[in-house]
């Protein structure tokens, strides 16, 4: 049995899923096994993984979405430590050895995690993104957390008190922040200050999908813990409308104005306020976008 599990999901990753095993199979942490769930892939993923032979362990399942295939790695693996890698994020070498010995060193903590680089889909600007510190409870449910499933390595122990990564969340948005909040009830998680992850952020985000989801953690996080997380509510209802009203900005700059239109009500709806602020009022006092949101409302002309 190894020590640490690395349980890797991924659905039509074909293009990128080689580099994040290599980055896996690549740890100078010997005692590690790689275990990779095909969650139900349509492209080449598979060719991909069984070129791999034994130095992986591949489980196929129908298509439920990246926390149920983080769960199933889970139930059919048995290491004492769990660690998650998506399948276009990279380890550095020395992930593991950097982040388990302090998991070993207080046995108060149930999970550790580690600074990342943060790289834009057209793989430029690449940023550094360092935590201040390991979060607190009560900053857990002050501020959403940003810590990745790809960051972090953590006990069974806690991984199975909390229930593990919770399946409602479909394809894979806030599960992850909601998954970290109900494991620190378990214990005191440990930061390590290094950049030992790239993660790459996702293409077109589906914005309906993302707001349904975050209403979703929303929904869930006061469920469980009431008036006690009203800031994090908050944070997360003014998210969703900034990422509305944004995708409304974005698609009335490019002229979809039945697009722009959809987005700008989800905006209102989620945070009505957010359209007097003055840096996203000045983008919609643009003459063009001026004209155009006058049009969503049956005003054809403007004069100059």
């Amino acid at each position: 049995m190894a020590l640490v599990a690395v349980i890797i999901p991924v659905y039509n990753g074909a293009v990128t899923v080689a580099q994040t095993i290599d980055s896996a199979l690549a740890q100078d942490f010997a005692d590690c096994e790689v275990i990779v769930v095909n969650d139900g892939s349509t492209d080449s993923t598979r060719s991909v993984l069984d070129s791999y032979g034994s130095k992986i362990r591949v489980i196929d399942q129908a298509n439920r979405g990246a926390s149920a295939a983080r769960n199933t790695g889970v139930a059919r693996s048995d290491s004492e430590y769990l660690a998650f890698l998506d399948a276009d994020d990279l380890w550095t070498a020395n992930k593991l050895s950097r982040i388990c010995p302090r998991l070993q060193a207080n046995t108060e903590a149930v999970l550790a995690f580690s600074d990342f680089w943060r790289v834009p889909p057209a793989g430029t600007q690449v940023e550094a993104y360092r935590f201040a510190g390991a979060p607190s409870m009560r900053d857990l449910l002050t501020s959403r957390s940003e810590i990745l499933p790809s960051t972090l390595v953590l006990r069974r122990t806690a991984f199975v008190q909390s229930g593990g990564f919770c399946e409602d969340f479909r394809p894979n948005y806030f599960e992850d922040p909601y998954f970290c909040t109900v494991v620190r009830e378990q214990g005191e998680f440990e930061h390590v200050p290094e950049l030992l992850v790239t993660y790459r952020l996702p293409h077109n985000v589906p914005l309906e999908g993302y707001v349904a989801n975050g209403r979703l953690f929303a929904h869930l996080i006061y469920q469980r813990y009431g008036k006690q997380a009203r800031a994090l509510i908050d944070q997360t209802w003014d998210h969703l409308g900034r990422v509305a009203l944004q995708d409304a900005l974005s698609r009335m700059d490019s002229g979809d104005r039945v697009g722009a239109s959809r987005s700008l009500m989800l905006a209102i709806t989620l945070r009505p306020t957010l359209i007097f602020e003055r840096q996203l009022r000045t983008r919609f006092l643009r003459t063009n976008n001026l004209r155009r949101v006058l049009r969503m409302f049956g005003v054809r002309r403007l004069k100059s």
